[in-house]
């Protein structure tokens, strides 16, 4: 009898851990500022933590968690109001499905917490009390370094269960694909808010993102910035508002949310090579032109379809 062998597959794999520890703070701690090339976790356990990444600053309270992705620039502090509790892991992991919870504030269920505990449970039967550089005990228990990165992997998928009932998250096979679809669906949020008036903060409080590191994928999927993209798009509407003489040039400049019509004038200038009402003088020229080729191309069918 032949027997089938099923490969199993990881969804998350964690290679290496570099710090694994708790810490309490007073309220009013800064710790430093700091970048590194591999994930850190973060989830507190009593008291908020204040964390400050890529531009953003949110408040975290008790029960929730962020997983700061590679090369962040980040720094935490307390909220000056409640004493933080804390549990930090930094580890080496390549799994695309990583960036589906990267760098964002995330509500831990409750039947994950026990996850963390034992994971905290293990780091002290496997290492001793010493910070950095984690160094293996002496009586280190047999398996309590697989029993580390085994709950940490269970907790992380738990929390990647989670996004994907909640939200309906899609996990990829790639990093190419995961960022070619961010970059579409900006794109697509930009083409769909085109009268509205979204800036770069907007999108990365929508998308959950840093400005320097959704502006990167962004650019790197299609070859511009966001804004210059939003604007080029912005300049398409008003010249087919333009044509169509869709109301004065501050009507149409009021609609696309530009700041003012001398503004959305200057713009329309860079993007065209002529100001708005040079290009509707233009396109009536054109439309006339076209209508009066069009009425004598008929006159002349007429006539020479006209029995002698």
């Amino acid at each position: 009898m032949k027997y089938i062998r099923v490969q199993l597959t990881n969804l998350v794999r964690i290679k290496k851990i570099v710090t694994c520890f708790t810490d309490e703070r007073e309220m009013g701690f800064v710790s430093g500022t700091e970048s590194h090339n591999f994930w850190e976790m973060v989830y507190v356990r009593r008291g908020a933590l204040v964390y400050v990444a890529d531009g953003k600053s949110e408040r975290m309270t008790a029960g929730e968690v962020i997983f700061h992705s590679p090369n962040v620039i980040h720094t935490h502090k307390g909220d000056g109001k409640t004493p933080p509790s804390f549990f930090i892991v930094t580890f080496v992991c390549e799994s695309p499905a990583m960036e589906a919870i990267a760098d964002r504030r995330i509500r831990v269920p409750d039947e994950l917490i026990p996850l963390i505990d034992n994971t905290i449970k293990e780091r002290g039967a496997c290492f001793t009390p010493r910070m950095y550089p984690l160094t293996v005990r002496d009586d280190a228990q047999i398996g309590s370094q697989q029993m580390i990165g085994s709950y940490l992997e269970q907790f992380i998928i738990g929390i990647l269960r989670e996004e994907a009932k909640s939200k309906q998250a899609s996990f990829y096979t790639s990093h190419k694909e995961f960022e070619a679809q961010l970059a579409e669906d900006v794109r697509t949020y930009l083409e769909e808010h085109l009268y509205d008036n979204v800036d770069l903060a907007t999108l990365c409080e929508h998308f959950h993102y840093g400005k320097s590191r959704l502006s990167a994928i962004f650019r790197r999927v299609h070859g511009d910035s966001i804004m210059h993209w939003y604007l080029c798009r912005k300049m398409e509407a008003a010249k087919q508002e333009i044509m169509a003489g869709e109301g004065s040039i501050a009507d149409i400049a009021a609609r696309l949310q530009f700041e003012s019509p001398q503004y959305f004038s200057r713009m329309f200038r860079r993007y065209t090579g002529m100001c708005p009402r040079d290009f509707r003088a233009e396109m009536s020229s054109t439309a006339v032109s076209n209508i009066n080729k069009e009425y004598d191309s008929i006159v002349h069918y007429s006539k020479e379809s006209a029995p002698k």
